[in-house]
């Protein structure tokens, strides 16, 4: 098997943690520096990778390279053309995986969980979990099974918060339109109203809006149509035929013609709110599928036609996605419960 060679502080765990931050940080700038970020956020995103350069010094080891017994590439390899997964998943996994060898040579149940409680620290139970699956993808890559990691549980919750609203969609669509950013106003209607997910819009091309759907890659390695509304192709398709950029979800700071990156999209979303005023934690690529959803629940469309729209395999799935937010659940019981 294929090994993947790592830079690895010998015997602290402390300064292979600041190398792990380090990376992480590195591979944030080189995403961002092409979205379009203000000169001082990626500034101070280079000061957070010399403060971490600076930490590992002050750990006093210096870095040596070995080489890990995890296969990082076999293991990619098996992802992509075993599995058959999306470049996105299989990018996602084996970058999380190459994080776990840079302090561990080996999966075993006690580094494992070792792993897990430091996540615990410092993310969410629903972000550690996430990095654990690609530990036990990873044990049935190499064909152990014998051991699979638990996840850690998450209190289910009844309510769905942080979704973006009606009036604050339309707000950020009209602050788009007033100060000349028509290109991010076609982005934010497409995924407000077609309810895609942005791995979906990043492959969507211009010869979609000519025929009205895009054929796109979905989780899983399935594919499904995703429909553009008459009304929409209507108001967004003049732009780009001006244009002429291939992807509809281009990298305006790029100069090839490529998609931006999820992260850079996500980060122009979060400025974009700041500017128009409506709350950041709104302002994320999910939160407009979760619009799309409601808004064709509102309008009498059946779960089960919504099911089909989504992508999603189960109703149970869709249902999630029907949920009241805590304020909105208030509201309905002050309304409703007058006995």
């Amino acid at each position: 098997m294929e090994r993947l060679t790592t830079t690895l502080t010998v015997g602290s765990y402390k300064s292979a943690k600041l190398i792990c931050d380090e990376k992480q940080a590195a591979q944030r700038l080189a995403e961002y520096e092409n979205t379009g970020l203000l000169p001082q956020e990626i500034l101070a995103l280079k000061g957070e990778i010399q403060r971490l350069k600076n930490d590992l010094k002050a750990c006093g080891k210096k870095r040596t390279k070995r080489t890990t017994g995890i296969d990082i590439e076999g293991f990619r390899k098996w992802l992509r053309y075993h599995e058959q997964l999306s470049d996105n998943t299989v990018y996602t996994y084996t970058i999380q995986l190459s994080y776990f060898a840079e302090l561990y040579d080996e999966v075993t149940e006690e580094n494992g969980y070792e792993w897990r409680e430091s996540l615990s620290k410092q993310w969410s139970p629903k972000t550690v979990n996430s990095k654990m699956i690609v530990l036990n993808k990873y044990l049935k890559y190499i064909g152990n099974n014998d051991l699979k990691f638990r996840q850690v549980k998450i209190t289910k919750s009844f309510s769905t918060e942080h979704v973006i609203t009606n009036e604050q969609y339309e707000t950020l669509l009209t602050f788009c339109e007033e100060t000349g950013r028509v290109r991010d106003s076609c982005l934010i209607k497409i995924l407000g109203r077609t309810g895609c997910r942005i791995s979906e819009a990043r492959s969507m091309k211009r010869s979609d809006l000519e025929r009205g759907y895009a054929v796109v890659k979905t989780k899983g390695n399935k594919y499904r149509d995703i429909l553009f509304p008459k009304s929409l192709i209507d108001e967004i398709k003049p732009f780009y035929d001006k244009n002429g950029h291939e992807y509809l979800f281009y990298n305006a700071h790029s100069k090839t013609d490529k998609p931006v990156t999820t992260h850079g999209f996500s980060s122009q979303l979060k400025k974009l709110a700041e500017m128009s005023g409506i709350p950041q934690e709104v302002a994320y690529p999910h939160s407009f599928r979760h619009m799309f959803a409601r808004n064709c629940l509102d309008k009498g469309m059946n779960i089960s036609q919504l099911a089909d729209l989504l992508g999603h395999e189960s109703i149970g799935t869709t249902a999630i996605y029907t949920r009241l937010s805590r304020e909105q659940q208030i509201d309905l019981v002050n309304t409703k419960v007058n006995w």
